[in-house]
């Protein structure tokens, strides 16, 4: 009975002390996931700027935080956004001498005024040379003749220029709309231009260009015409 007796004391005194300790009836904060919402880029003149944003999965105080952005050669520079208002976004410069490709971005570090956890949740990004395509279209009778031409930003000339060696892609549909069928794949000459072709169409027909992208050039979708 004693020995009972003795057991229990010690048991409320155990439980007293834990109760009272600084700390122990909550478990420590599980980190906050910050994201980076950086879209990817299309370069279509010397410099082209963003306002990026980041959002966190959790209600916080607002951190101050760096993300470190990695070019493809490797190379890389930062990203900062100020705690004192969240969201707010940050400027970035995106200049067509720093390379195209894929991009990441990881945490550099975050820090807020009551010290939370943040955990910086790393992404990729795409950054590409822009295109365009321009379809030439003619109709006579029941037949529609096609040509046309693909461009690409250049940072040699800053300018848009002729797309040697470029996949295109004509497509037509109906009139009244439709899933899009492919008439014939080509690859533009020196000059960046398709083979004319004359078609047998009877009814009038809708027509595009796509230029089909590269690793480092983004794809582009034409401007269909009726003919």
């Amino acid at each position: 009975m004693e020995k009972k007796t003795a057991w229990a004391t010690t048991a409320l005194l155990a439980s007293a002390l834990l109760a009272g300790a600084p700390g122990a009836a909550a478990a420590a904060d599980p980190p906050c996931v910050v994201h980076l919402d950086m879209p990817d880029v299309r370069i279509n003149k010397p410099s082209v700027f963003l306002w990026v944003d980041e959002h966190a999965a959790c209600d916080r105080y607002h951190p101050d935080s760096t993300w470190l952005i990695t070019r493809p050669d490797a190379s890389t520079r930062t990203l900062h956004f100020s705690g004192m208002h969240w969201p707010q976004p940050a400027g970035i410069t995106f200049d067509d001498s720093e390379g195209f490709g894929t991009y990441e971005a990881t945490g550099a570090g975050t820090s807020d005024l009551t010290e939370n956890v943040y955990t910086q949740q790393s992404m990729s990004f795409l950054v590409k040379r822009a295109s365009g395509v321009a379809l030439t279209a003619q109709r006579s009778g029941s037949h529609v003749t096609t040509g046309g031409l693909a461009r690409a930003y250049s940072p040699a000339a800053n300018q848009f220029t002729d797309w040697p060696a470029a996949m295109v892609r004509l497509e037509s549909r109906p009139a009244a709309g439709g899933a899009w069928v492919t008439l014939s794949t080509y690859r533009t000459n020196a000059a960046g231009r398709i083979p004319t072709h004359r078609w047998y169409a009877p009814q009038v027909r809708q027509f595009r260009l796509v230029a089909l992208g590269t690793p480092q050039i983004w794809p582009a979708n034409g401007t269909p015409q009726r003919r």
